[in-house]
């Protein structure tokens, strides 16, 4: 799936923007022109098919680090928060790993265009995109929950986690350097209901750390 043909166009401005341009800024100075380029990336992604798979692909070690750090096997249930129009971690995490995948998202037009590109693919067998939000999404069924770079109010997603996870789930998160689990506003509520197990520092995409948390018994 993710062998198809690409232009190496996007994966190249990639490679250029968080490794040689985005490395020179503080953390956390360049997020709004982060999102920005993204929307842009995912605009000419489902608009020309030969730029897909180079998008998809540009989340593969992403996604590979991910993987390896929560230790996902083909019998784990997932649920991504915040897949977006074009579902990559969803994919990736499907082609990689041959678990059950299910993406949701806050906005109606990207789960239309996901839903989409998913049947388009031929893998609507193995990944579900709906229609959610991480604030209220039943979650009892799954056994790893992953929040994706850009999710908004997670505190209102981390308390649902805490009252609607089942036993022994886990959670991760991609967040910038600026997201601090001991902050104020969330050390409480990550502390009383979650364990910090591990925490990776992944350049894929300039300095992004990846947290891995295990619901407290």
């Amino acid at each position: 799936m993710t062998k198809q043909r690409s232009s190496g166009i996007i994966s190249l401005i990639q490679n250029l923007y968080f490794h040689e341009i985005g490395n020179k800024f503080k953390p956390g100075t360049l997020k709004r022109l982060n999102s920005l380029l993204f929307i842009i990336f995912e605009k000419i992604a489902i608009n020309f098919e030969i730029f897909l798979f180079d998008y998809i692909n540009i989340y593969k070690a992403l996604v590979s680090e991910e993987i390896k750090l929560t230790n996902i096997s083909s019998n784990d249930s997932i649920l991504v928060i915040g897949c977006g129009s074009i579902p990559s971690s969803c994919i990736l995490l499907s082609y990689e790993t041959d678990a059950d995948v299910t993406g949701i998202d806050i906005d109606k037009k990207a789960v239309k265009k996901a839903k989409q590109l998913v049947d388009k693919l031929k893998i609507d067998n193995k990944i579900k995109i709906i229609d959610g939000s991480g604030t209220d999404y039943p979650l009892e069924s799954f056994d790893i929950v992953m929040i994706l770079y850009g999710v908004r109010d997670l505190i209102r997603v981390f308390r649902h986690l805490s009252e609607d996870m089942k036993k022994h789930a886990k959670v991760t998160i991609r967040a910038p350097e600026t997201f601090n689990p001991e902050s104020i506003e969330i050390k409480s509520l990550i502390s009383n209901h979650f364990k910090l197990v591990d925490k990776k520092l992944s350049t894929s995409f300039g300095t992004l750390n990846l947290y891995l948390f295990k619901k407290n018994l």
